[in-house]
């Protein structure tokens, strides 16, 4: 990206992403990657990681929700995850464990949730994201 002429680095306003994780008795493991710093608070941004389920839950009964305070979104999940199978063998479900949206972005104001949901609309808020200054 280039950046536009006239303007020293030192004036550029980053935004920090924060991410406070919940306890969760469904799953395993979570994990995300996301950027560190945001050049603008309403920036697209590209949320991945692994969400596994506990073994004993079918993930085919669930999916995974990402609500930004205005709208709600579903979350490409269950993507493969191979290296996670080495890490967790008896859980069958750590073949597909990954996670993929593209085009986040924070609303004004607004924390971004990520949530598992059933089929039966149960819903466990797995993760908060915030932006800070």
């Amino acid at each position: 990206a280039t950046q536009a002429s006239g303007q020293s680095p030192h004036q550029l306003t980053l935004y920090r992403i924060t991410v406070q994780k919940e306890l969760s008795n469904i799953v395993e493991a979570l994990r995300m990657n996301i950027p560190q710093n945001l050049k603008a608070h309403d920036k697209p941004f590209i949320l991945k990681g692994i969400a596994l389920l506990k073994s004993e839950l079918p993930p085919n009964e669930w999916e995974l929700v990402l609500s930004d305070g205005v709208s709600e979104r579903s979350i490409t999940w269950q993507l493969p995850s191979s290296k996670l199978s080495t890490k967790f063998p008896d859980n069958p479900s750590a073949n597909n464990a990954r996670f993929r949206l593209s085009d986040v972005q924070f609303k004004k104001g607004h924390a971004i949730s990520i949530f598992l949901q059933s089929k039966q609309a149960e819903r466990h808020l797995l993760a908060s994201l915030q932006l800070k200054t």
